[in-house]
Protein backbone atom coordinates (compact mmCIF):
# COMPACT_ATOMS: atom_id res chain seq x y z
CA UNK A 1 0.00 0.00 0.00
CA UNK A 2 1.22 3.22 -0.79
CA UNK A 3 1.38 6.03 2.14
CA UNK A 4 -0.70 9.22 1.78
CA UNK A 5 -0.22 12.09 3.33
CA UNK A 6 -3.38 14.67 3.77
CA UNK A 7 -3.05 18.53 4.86
CA UNK A 8 -5.51 21.10 5.24
CA UNK A 9 -6.31 24.21 7.25
CA UNK A 10 -8.72 24.62 9.77
CA UNK A 11 -12.30 24.52 9.12
CA UNK A 12 -14.87 26.90 10.48
CA UNK A 13 -18.52 26.91 10.81
CA UNK A 14 -22.02 28.19 12.87
CA UNK A 15 -24.13 25.74 14.59
CA UNK A 16 -27.19 24.68 12.57
CA UNK A 17 -28.49 21.79 14.19
CA UNK A 18 -27.05 19.10 11.44
CA UNK A 19 -24.05 17.34 11.28
CA UNK A 20 -21.28 19.38 9.26
CA UNK A 21 -20.79 18.30 5.49
CA UNK A 22 -18.84 20.41 3.98
CA UNK A 23 -15.28 19.06 2.85
CA UNK A 24 -11.35 19.60 3.97
CA UNK A 25 -10.40 23.25 3.85
CA UNK A 26 -7.67 23.99 1.11
CA UNK A 27 -6.78 19.88 1.24
CA UNK A 28 -3.31 18.66 -0.27
CA UNK A 29 -2.89 14.85 -0.64
CA UNK A 30 0.60 13.60 -1.14
CA UNK A 31 1.38 10.03 -2.57
CA UNK A 32 4.13 8.18 -4.52
CA UNK A 33 6.12 11.75 -5.23
CA UNK A 34 3.16 13.92 -6.55
CA UNK A 35 1.08 16.38 -4.66
CA UNK A 36 -2.84 16.78 -5.76
CA UNK A 37 -5.51 18.85 -4.78
CA UNK A 38 -8.29 16.15 -5.03
CA UNK A 39 -8.26 12.58 -3.17
CA UNK A 40 -6.79 9.95 -5.33
CA UNK A 41 -8.48 6.92 -6.08
CA UNK A 42 -9.40 4.03 -3.27
CA UNK A 43 -9.99 7.25 -0.84
CA UNK A 44 -12.94 7.38 0.79
CA UNK A 45 -14.92 10.10 2.99
CA UNK A 46 -13.33 12.94 1.76
CA UNK A 47 -17.16 14.33 1.42
CA UNK A 48 -17.52 13.94 5.35
CA UNK A 49 -14.36 14.04 6.97
CA UNK A 50 -15.21 15.03 10.22
CA UNK A 51 -17.83 12.14 10.66
CA UNK A 52 -21.21 12.39 11.78
CA UNK A 53 -20.94 13.13 15.45
CA UNK A 54 -19.89 17.16 14.20
CA UNK A 55 -23.04 18.47 15.00
CA UNK A 56 -22.65 21.05 18.24
CA UNK A 57 -21.11 23.55 19.10
CA UNK A 58 -17.35 22.80 19.61
CA UNK A 59 -13.95 21.50 18.04
CA UNK A 60 -13.51 18.10 15.88
CA UNK A 61 -10.77 16.34 14.73
CA UNK A 62 -10.91 14.70 11.14
CA UNK A 63 -12.04 11.00 11.40
CA UNK A 64 -13.87 9.54 8.58
CA UNK A 65 -11.34 9.13 5.99
CA UNK A 66 -10.29 5.50 5.09
CA UNK A 67 -8.56 3.57 1.83
CA UNK A 68 -9.25 -0.42 0.72
CA UNK A 69 -6.56 -2.70 0.99
CA UNK A 70 -5.39 -1.87 -2.54
CA UNK A 71 -5.27 1.80 -1.70
CA UNK A 72 -3.19 4.18 0.49
CA UNK A 73 -1.68 4.27 3.72
CA UNK A 74 -3.07 7.50 5.68
CA UNK A 75 -1.76 9.92 7.00
CA UNK A 76 -3.59 12.30 8.59
CA UNK A 77 -2.01 14.51 11.39
CA UNK A 78 -1.47 17.57 9.39
CA UNK A 79 -5.34 17.90 8.57
CA UNK A 80 -6.72 21.02 10.21
CA UNK A 81 -9.67 20.62 12.94
CA UNK A 82 -13.14 21.81 12.59
CA UNK A 83 -14.87 24.32 14.79
CA UNK A 84 -18.33 24.48 15.26
CA UNK A 85 -19.17 27.97 16.68
CA UNK A 86 -22.57 28.85 18.61
CA UNK A 87 -24.86 30.61 16.84
CA UNK A 88 -26.03 34.24 18.09
CA UNK A 89 -29.19 35.22 19.73
CA UNK A 90 -31.17 38.08 20.14
CA UNK A 91 -33.83 39.56 22.47
CA UNK A 92 -36.27 42.04 22.74
CA UNK A 93 -38.55 43.83 24.94
CA UNK A 94 -41.96 43.38 23.08
CA UNK A 95 -44.72 43.13 25.29
CA UNK A 96 -45.18 46.85 26.43
CA UNK A 97 -44.72 46.58 29.91
CA UNK A 98 -47.14 48.68 31.73
CA UNK A 99 -47.21 50.20 34.80
CA UNK A 100 -49.26 53.19 36.64
CA UNK A 101 -46.68 55.91 37.47
CA UNK A 102 -44.92 55.59 40.91
CA UNK A 103 -42.45 57.84 40.79
CA UNK A 104 -40.11 54.81 39.97
CA UNK A 105 -37.81 54.22 36.88
CA UNK A 106 -38.83 50.02 38.19
CA UNK A 107 -40.34 47.36 35.39
CA UNK A 108 -42.03 44.06 36.22
CA UNK A 109 -41.99 41.88 33.67
CA UNK A 110 -43.00 38.50 32.18
CA UNK A 111 -41.45 36.04 30.08
CA UNK A 112 -44.64 37.07 27.53
CA UNK A 113 -42.67 40.82 27.81
CA UNK A 114 -39.22 38.76 25.73
CA UNK A 115 -38.75 37.94 21.85
CA UNK A 116 -35.61 35.63 21.73
CA UNK A 117 -34.20 35.50 17.75
CA UNK A 118 -31.96 33.14 16.07
CA UNK A 119 -32.97 29.64 17.35
CA UNK A 120 -32.57 26.84 14.57
CA UNK A 121 -36.26 25.35 13.93
CA UNK A 122 -38.04 23.79 16.28
CA UNK A 123 -35.67 24.81 18.77
CA UNK A 124 -36.65 27.59 21.56
CA UNK A 125 -35.99 29.38 24.80
CA UNK A 126 -38.07 31.19 27.70
CA UNK A 127 -36.43 34.40 29.57
CA UNK A 128 -37.56 34.18 33.19
CA UNK A 129 -35.98 37.76 34.05
CA UNK A 130 -38.87 39.61 35.64
CA UNK A 131 -36.95 42.90 36.83
CA UNK A 132 -36.42 45.79 34.31
CA UNK A 133 -35.45 49.22 34.49
CA UNK A 134 -37.98 52.03 32.41
CA UNK A 135 -35.83 54.75 30.98
CA UNK A 136 -37.48 57.57 32.73
CA UNK A 137 -40.01 58.11 35.51
CA UNK A 138 -42.17 59.96 34.04
CA UNK A 139 -45.87 59.22 32.75
CA UNK A 140 -45.74 58.60 28.68
CA UNK A 141 -44.25 56.08 26.57
CA UNK A 142 -40.48 54.79 27.22
CA UNK A 143 -37.74 52.46 26.60
CA UNK A 144 -37.60 49.46 29.25
CA UNK A 145 -34.37 47.42 29.85
CA UNK A 146 -33.56 44.28 31.39
CA UNK A 147 -30.02 42.96 32.00
CA UNK A 148 -30.01 38.62 31.57
CA UNK A 149 -27.94 36.60 33.23
CA UNK A 150 -27.61 33.13 31.81
CA UNK A 151 -28.99 31.21 34.90
CA UNK A 152 -32.42 33.56 33.21
CA UNK A 153 -33.02 32.04 29.85
CA UNK A 154 -34.70 28.16 30.30
CA UNK A 155 -33.98 26.31 27.53
CA UNK A 156 -36.96 24.68 25.43
CA UNK A 157 -37.51 21.04 24.51
CA UNK A 158 -34.74 19.91 22.12
CA UNK A 159 -32.34 22.86 22.82
CA UNK A 160 -29.32 23.31 23.90
CA UNK A 161 -28.52 26.34 24.85
CA UNK A 162 -24.75 26.00 24.63
CA UNK A 163 -24.99 25.49 20.96
CA UNK A 164 -26.15 29.60 21.13
CA UNK A 165 -24.28 32.96 22.17
CA UNK A 166 -26.90 34.32 24.66
CA UNK A 167 -27.71 37.63 24.93
CA UNK A 168 -26.93 39.57 27.74
CA UNK A 169 -29.54 42.95 27.51
CA UNK A 170 -33.12 43.05 26.04
CA UNK A 171 -34.59 46.62 24.98
CA UNK A 172 -38.14 47.67 24.27
CA UNK A 173 -41.04 49.86 23.90
CA UNK A 174 -43.35 50.31 27.82
CA UNK A 175 -45.94 52.66 29.01
CA UNK A 176 -46.02 54.44 32.06
CA UNK A 177 -49.90 55.42 32.67
CA UNK A 178 -50.35 58.72 34.84
CA UNK A 179 -51.44 58.09 38.27
CA UNK A 180 -55.20 58.98 39.20
CA UNK A 181 -55.97 62.27 40.27
CA UNK A 182 -56.23 62.40 43.82
CA UNK A 183 -59.66 63.44 45.70
CA UNK A 184 -59.46 66.98 46.50
CA UNK A 185 -58.52 66.89 50.36
CA UNK A 186 -61.66 69.65 51.77
CA UNK A 187 -60.27 72.95 52.90
CA UNK A 188 -60.11 72.91 56.70
CA UNK A 189 -63.13 75.57 58.49
CA UNK A 190 -61.36 78.94 58.78
CA UNK A 191 -60.50 79.81 62.16
CA UNK A 192 -62.70 83.00 63.28
CA UNK A 193 -60.73 85.82 63.50
CA UNK A 194 -60.74 89.27 64.71
CA UNK A 195 -62.89 91.10 62.33
CA UNK A 196 -65.72 88.23 62.37
CA UNK A 197 -65.86 88.20 66.10
CA UNK A 198 -66.59 91.95 66.15
CA UNK A 199 -64.20 92.77 69.25
CA UNK A 200 -62.07 95.57 69.07
CA UNK A 201 -57.94 94.87 69.54
CA UNK A 202 -57.71 95.26 73.46
CA UNK A 203 -54.46 96.13 74.79
CA UNK A 204 -53.29 94.01 77.04
CA UNK A 205 -51.66 95.71 80.05
CA UNK A 206 -50.66 94.73 84.34
CA UNK A 207 -54.73 95.68 85.17
CA UNK A 208 -55.84 93.59 82.49
CA UNK A 209 -53.46 91.10 83.78
CA UNK A 210 -54.69 90.67 87.29
CA UNK A 211 -58.09 88.89 86.03
CA UNK A 212 -56.43 86.28 84.57
CA UNK A 213 -57.96 83.51 85.73
CA UNK A 214 -57.73 80.18 83.51
CA UNK A 215 -55.48 78.52 79.91
CA UNK A 216 -56.21 76.31 77.97
CA UNK A 217 -53.31 74.13 76.88
CA UNK A 218 -52.14 74.27 73.12
CA UNK A 219 -53.12 71.56 72.07
CA UNK A 220 -56.47 72.92 71.42
CA UNK A 221 -57.22 74.77 68.27
CA UNK A 222 -59.20 77.21 67.41
CA UNK A 223 -62.39 75.31 66.76
CA UNK A 224 -61.99 73.47 69.90
CA UNK A 225 -61.92 76.57 71.78
CA UNK A 226 -65.65 77.10 70.04
CA UNK A 227 -66.91 73.39 71.84
CA UNK A 228 -67.16 73.02 75.29
CA UNK A 229 -63.97 74.30 77.28
CA UNK A 230 -62.64 72.29 80.27
CA UNK A 231 -60.98 75.13 82.28
CA UNK A 232 -58.35 74.87 84.82
CA UNK A 233 -57.77 77.24 87.41
CA UNK A 234 -54.28 79.02 87.62
CA UNK A 235 -52.89 79.91 91.14
CA UNK A 236 -50.36 82.59 89.45
CA UNK A 237 -52.36 84.14 86.94
CA UNK A 238 -49.33 86.88 85.91
CA UNK A 239 -46.85 84.24 85.62
CA UNK A 240 -48.99 82.08 83.49
CA UNK A 241 -49.66 84.54 80.95
CA UNK A 242 -45.71 84.93 80.69
CA UNK A 243 -45.72 81.56 79.76
CA UNK A 244 -45.08 80.29 75.94
CA UNK A 245 -46.74 77.02 76.25
CA UNK A 246 -50.67 78.15 77.17
CA UNK A 247 -53.43 80.26 76.18
CA UNK A 248 -54.48 83.18 78.30
CA UNK A 249 -57.55 84.02 78.65
CA UNK A 250 -58.89 87.54 79.56
CA UNK A 251 -61.77 88.86 80.75
CA UNK A 252 -62.97 91.64 78.37
CA UNK A 253 -65.04 94.56 80.57
CA UNK A 254 -65.25 94.89 84.12
CA UNK A 255 -66.59 92.81 87.05
CA UNK A 256 -67.73 88.78 86.85
CA UNK A 257 -71.35 90.06 85.35
CA UNK A 258 -69.21 90.32 82.02
CA UNK A 259 -70.12 87.29 79.39
CA UNK A 260 -67.78 87.99 76.90
CA UNK A 261 -64.09 87.22 76.92
CA UNK A 262 -60.91 87.04 75.18
CA UNK A 263 -58.65 84.69 74.24
CA UNK A 264 -54.61 85.88 73.85
CA UNK A 265 -52.18 84.00 72.94
CA UNK A 266 -48.83 85.25 74.89
CA UNK A 267 -47.63 86.09 71.45
CA UNK A 268 -50.06 88.93 71.73
CA UNK A 269 -51.92 87.84 68.00
CA UNK A 270 -54.87 86.27 67.40
CA UNK A 271 -57.30 87.84 69.29
CA UNK A 272 -60.68 85.62 69.42
CA UNK A 273 -64.25 86.54 71.23
CA UNK A 274 -65.98 83.68 72.88
CA UNK A 275 -68.65 83.05 75.61
CA UNK A 276 -67.49 80.02 77.64
CA UNK A 277 -69.76 77.85 79.19
CA UNK A 278 -68.64 79.04 83.00
CA UNK A 279 -66.03 81.29 83.24
CA UNK A 280 -66.10 80.76 87.67
CA UNK A 281 -66.21 84.13 89.12
CA UNK A 282 -67.35 84.84 92.44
Amino acid sequence: MTPLTITSSAVTATYDGGAYSGSLNSASYAYGGTTASTAPADVYGTAAPYGSNAVNAGTYSPVGLWSDQQGYIIDQSGMGNLTIQPKHLSAAITGNPTKTYDGTTNAILNSGDYTLSGFVSGQGATVTQTAGTYASTNAGAQTVSAILGSGEITAGSGTTLSNYTLPTTATGSGTIDKAPTPSPTPSPTPSPTLAQSGVSNVPVDAAERTVLYGYIAPSLNDTALLNPIKWQQLTDPLKSMQTSVSWAVLRHGQGCTSDSHIFRHPSASNLLEVIPRHHGCT
